[in-house]
């Protein structure tokens, strides 16, 4: 590549950074995705979010019926598993997150 079509790609991207602040910072293109694609995504990559997440919905709702009815012994059964799914729910973010995090530095380098 001479030095003339050097200095043009140069400008080329520093005129980039100058229009794309997230550029200019983290030195690569931000993609802009609608909601429905970023949880679609999201989904895919990290299930077992989402499936901690409805099972502590449902045990919390089926331990305020359970108490509701008087059967005081599901109540606390549902409640303490609903308390586990919560912690398997940050557990997955957390573990879900460090790994990507992983996977980005891997592929910069």
């Amino acid at each position: 590549m001479s030095e003339q079509q050097q200095q043009h790609t140069q400008q080329q991207q520093q005129q980039q950074q100058a229009e794309d602040p997230y550029m200019a910072l983290f030195g690569h293109q931000h993609e802009i995705q609608s909601p429905k694609r970023k949880y679609s995504k999201f989904i895919t990559e990290n299930p077992l979010v989402p499936a901690a997440i409805a099972g502590a919905g449902l045990s919390l709702i089926g331990g305020f019926w359970a108490y509701r009815t008087g059967r005081q012994q599901l109540s606390q059964y549902l409640q303490r598993a609903r308390v586990g799914f919560q912690g398997l729910a940050v557990a997955a973010l957390v573990i879900g997150t460090w790994s990507g995090v992983h996977d980005d530095n891997d592929k910069k380098q």
